[in-house]
């Protein structure tokens, strides 16, 4: 069995280090110990991820009755705050900008978020 789930992707702010000006205004997010920002980290511009994440429901691994949904990527537009596409989010997890610089990340330890919720990850 192989389902397919796409969950939408709605205005989840994004801190991003690409390229530009430090702007001393932005503070980071109230987050768990886990997956807050490191101390000494400087966001270069906040950005807002607007489309999808999608899971499959896959046996789980040495089971025929058991199935789990399996995270299989993100696919979503990046816009500034005023709704303007700037850029796209993909799978890597990557976020690159319209002026085709781009960020890879790896995930470093995730904290359970509120019922219902995707898992917050730094």
């Amino acid at each position: 069995m192989n389902l397919s789930k796409r969950l939408p992707l709605l205005a989840a702010p994004l801190l991003l280090a690409m390229s530009g000006a430090v702007m001393s205004a932005m503070s980071a997010p109230d987050v768990p110990a886990a997956v807050a920002v490191p101390a000494g980290s400087n966001p270069a511009m906040s950005l807002k991820g607007v489309g999808l994440l999608s899971y499959e429901c896959r046996a789980k691994t040495g089971s025929t009755d058991a199935f789990e949904w399996v995270f299989t990527g993100p696919d979503a537009q990046l816009q500034d705050m005023s709704g303007k596409q700037v850029g796209k989010y993909y799978g890597g997890p990557t976020w690159e900008h319209m002026d085709g610089s781009k960020v890879t990340g790896k995930q470093l330890a995730i904290a359970p978020a509120a019922a219902g919720n995707i898992p917050m990850q730094l």
